[in-house]
């Protein structure tokens, strides 16, 4: 007996098995061994030309099977292939892949980069992972040639946040195959502190040891505007550079952020600078943030590129004028206070009574934006007190939401009354649909631990990336939503199903009401498709148009009632009971043969 095992390519362990002494057409038998556990056995049958051209018998000795995904995770394993006990040549193996890659391109759009595993160059299914900060962002299959792979950022997810990104190749335990310290990578460059102090040294002073006092991690260098012979002992104990202007401390370094703080007026504490940045880098449009006579940053894209087009403009304006950044599509975000943690406003002295003044239906974004119409927004908590002037301004007494994906939780901690419609399952399941990875319902464990693994693996659904951010695990994000849920005035459901469902979760609702509404007839293709073909195989006489596979607990009726064949899950299941139909639901684990047995049954 001859033949040879060769090493894995793609999923597929390959190899030949042939006896010379054997009669023609005679195929041998090979038994293939994973770490001395038997997978299976196979003919060795295949063709293969270059077999044939190597004289063994007519070419159609070769053999091949899929290994288990284990085999792919990085770690030593041993292949054997053996024929009545006796192993192919280079039978037993070890086999461990080795997967190499990097992230090569971080945006607000996608993360892209490449993935291959070394020691299969022709693998077709290789799966990189993206990781945020150690939480499951995206995954995306690398292309088989180059490796090549885009993995899209989910909607709300903001990367200016993130610290680190890590590249896993899905099912390798041996850790990331590459990280990027994306703090470093993307924001390396220091900011440029320029203080204003030229109003007063005892002032200036007392902003400039606030500075050397505080807690900031970002690199910045520091400059102050004023003489260098009245701040020379300063400048020496503190560490910074004098300045002849403020101008002057702007056009320092062109690539770098530019932090000007009124010295007579500022005294800055804990990490100040870093949540300047964060702001500033929030959204792609924001050009500048400011505390009203205080401080202002202001970003060098928005600087360099605005003073390029018009080289009479000063940088002061750009900072300080709203126009500018209006008239280049930008926006300017107002802090109310340098303070972490100060409120300066409360929710009593900007609100009409809840009872006479105005139902605001709010739109959010980002998990950070409430949009009060088409222009008018505000970033909480740091813009709090314009958000509660604006409330005023347009006698506010409620606000309603109906999208929790993106509400910041601050506008929570406000006092100003709120009603929900509940519109989908993001209240209790960061999928929205609860839909687990077999695409069929997930039946809501009681164990919240196999929520979290689905969360670990699925990841959150692609326009709710503010959830890794906000809470970053289904315990906490439930924890978050009960409190909106329980505080509300009142909860809308669109039936009495979601009503039940949802109030599980949120037991202390203060008021529920159920408006019935009705849905377009949306049917799983899967299941449907299963049933067909089951149906065909089976020579049945069965007629699916009248069949409504809803394999998630709707939260509405669908319209028209389906006339025969749907799940008991629902509000669908709900609506069918009461209108009658109760007999024609089918059990939520009904396979294809049982579905279509209980449909030709109806129909007897």
């Amino acid at each position: 007996m001859h033949g040879f095992l060769d090493a894995p390519r793609n999923l597929e362990l390959i190899g030949w098995a042939w006896d010379p002494e054997a009669a023609p057409g005679v195929r041998l038998r090979v038994e293939v061994a994973l770490d001395g556990q038997r997978l299976r056995s196979c003919k060795a049958a295949g063709y293969r030309p270059d077999l044939l051209d190597a004289g063994i018998g007519d070419g159609r000795h070769a053999f091949s099977l899929e290994l288990p995904p284990q085999a792919f995770d990085g770690r030593p394993h041993t292949l054997a292939a053996t024929v009545d006990g006796a192993h192919l040549g280079a039978s037993p193996m070890v086999f461990q892949s080795r997967y190499a890659g990097a992230l090569e391109a971080i945006d607000a759009e996608a993360i892209r980069g490449w993935l291959r595993d070394e020691s299969r160059p022709h693998a077709t299914r290789v799966v990189a992972e993206v990781y945020a900060d150690g939480r499951f962002l995206g995954s995306a299959l690398a292309a088989p040639a180059t490796g090549q792979f885009q993995v899209r950022v989910p909607r709300g997810f903001q990367i200016a946040r993130v610290s680190d990104f890590a590249l896993r190749a899905k099912g390798f335990i041996s850790g990331p195959v590459a990280t990027v310290d994306y703090e470093a990578r993307v924001r390396r460059e220091p900011v440029d502190v320029v203080v204003n102090a030229d109003l007063g040294v005892a002032r200036g002073l007392r902003a400039l040891e606030s500075i050397a006092r505080s807690n900031v991690r970002h690199p910045y260098e520091l400059f102050v505007v004023g003489d260098e012979e009245v701040w020379g002992e300063a400048a020496a104990r503190l560490g910074f550079r004098c300045v002849a202007s403020v101008e002057a401390g702007f056009r320092l370094h062109v690539e770098r952020d530019v932090l000007l703080v009124e010295g007579d007026a500022a005294v800055v504490t804990d990490d100040w600078l870093d949540r300047f940045r964060r702001l500033a880098y929030l959204r792609p449009e924001t050009a500048s943030v400011r505390v009203e006579g205080v401080c202002g940053y202001i970003r060098r894209d928005y600087l360099k590129a605005y003073i390029g087009d018009t080289p009479g403009v000063s940088p002061l304006s750009l900072l300080y004028s709203l126009d500018y950044a209006k008239r280049y599509g930008r926006r300017q975000i107002l802090v109310d206070s340098l303070e972490a943690e100060e409120e300066t406003a409360t929710a009593s002295s900007y609100l009409a009574p809840a009872d006479s003044g105005v139902v605001l239906d709010l739109r959010c974004t980002d998990g950070t934006t409430v949009w009060l119409d088409e222009r008018e927004a505000y970033i909480l908590p740091e813009e709090r007190t314009g958000f509660l002037r604006a409330c005023l301004r347009r006698r506010v007494g409620r606000f309603h939401i109906d999208r929790v994906m993106d509400v910041p939780l601050e506008l929570f901690d406000l006092g100003i009354p709120y009603e929900v419609t509940v519109r989908d399952y993001s209240w209790i399941c960061p999928r929205v649909d609860l839909i687990d990875e077999t695409g069929r319902y997930c039946g809501e464990p009681e164990a919240i631990a196999e929520c979290e693994r689905c969360l670990r693996k699925l990841g959150p659904r692609e326009d709710w990336g503010s959830l890794l951010h906000r809470s970053g695990s289904v315990e906490e994000m439930r924890r978050q939503h009960r409190r909106i849920l329980e505080g509300a005035c009142l909860v809308r459901f669109p039936s009495q199903n979601a009503a039940t469902r949802i109030a599980r979760y949120a037991p202390g609702i203060r008021a529920i009401e159920v408006v019935p509404q009705k849905a377009v007839l949306q049917s799983d293709p899967k299941v449907i498709e299963a049933c067909r073909w089951d149906a065909f195989k089976r020579g049945l006489d069965v007629e699916f148009g009248g069949f409504y596979a809803n394999t998630s607990p709707d939260l509405v009726a669908v319209e028209p009632l389906p006339t025969a064949g749907a799940f008991d899950l629902g509000a669908t299941a709900e609506a069918m009971r009461a209108a009658g139909l109760g007999h024609l639901l089918l059990p939520v684990t009904a396979t294809p043969r049982a579905i279509n047995d209980k449909l030709v049954g109806l129909h007897e």
